[in-house]
């Protein structure tokens, strides 16, 4: 009989003082994970690099099982850098497991809330 291994599916590191260097780190552990649903990254000050390692390691890695973001007021506090969006919306574009994303009270501008929209076109969820 073969014993059952616990997995971590639901990840909180909200406020922990992470920045840019941590974030990059989870970046490095999210191309090869394939159990994780949910991670929130709230109340952190990962930056431009940091996000961008995030998405872009989700978008890179087609075993990744995140369903849902809580992006809600990340970025409420400065216009969110179009690169983060970018990278935000071409994960969003080839995620398959990718329900939902709280974006809301962020301080998104009407490209990046359209790059946003462009990218989930026709998906459900």
């Amino acid at each position: 009989m073969r014993a059952l291994r616990p997995c971590l599916a639901d990840l909180c590191l909200r406020a922990r003082s992470i920045g840019a260097k941590g974030a990059t780190a989870i970046g490095e552990a999210l191309k090869v994970n394939s159990v994780l649903t949910e991670l929130n990254l709230r109340n952190n000050s990962l930056g431009t690099e940091g996000w961008c390692a995030i998405f872009d390691a989700l978008r890179d890695n087609p075993q990744n099982k995140i369903t849902k973001w809580d992006l809600y007021q990340v970025w409420r506090h400065s216009r969110v850098d179009m690169k983060i969006v970018k990278s935000l919306a071409a994960y969003m574009a080839v995620s398959h497991s990718l329900t939902a994303a709280d974006l809301r009270h962020n301080n998104l501008n009407e490209y990046a809330e359209q790059l946003v929209r462009e990218s989930v076109k026709g998906k459900k969820g």
